[in-house]
């Protein structure tokens, strides 16, 4: 795999519209080769979530649907514990090596 990955991390709890509106945006204005949400574990700034990891990806799963230019990744959840931003890149870094991954981030988290 190559090119470029727009990552669009967060809680998402819950995923809404708005985290649907600002993807399709993203894409339309950034053109990359691949838009990944990243559903975060346990967010490390922010301790306190509404439903578990497993829920929130699955409600990402299903807002996405089945819209080929979107892929939800578990790559957080899967490391377990808090989930730091830094650590994700490293990991998405040495598991895709050729990829130019760029962050998509709200105002909330800059």
């Amino acid at each position: 795999m190559s090119g470029r990955v727009v990552l669009f991390g967060g809680t998402f709890d819950p995923v809404t519209t708005a985290h649907m509106a600002i993807a399709d945006q993203a894409f339309r204005l950034l053109e990359p080769d691949e838009f990944w949400f990243l559903v975060d574990n346990l967010p490390g700034e922010r301790k306190s979530v509404y439903a578990p990891a497993p829920a929130r990806l699955e409600m990402v799963r299903a807002a996405v649907g089945g819209d080929p230019r979107f892929t939800v990744s578990d790559v957080e959840i899967r490391r377990g514990g808090e989930t730091y931003t830094v650590e994700s890149m490293d990991e998405l870094h040495r598991l895709h090596p050729d990829v130019q991954f760029e962050l998509l981030v709200g105002a909330d988290s800059a």
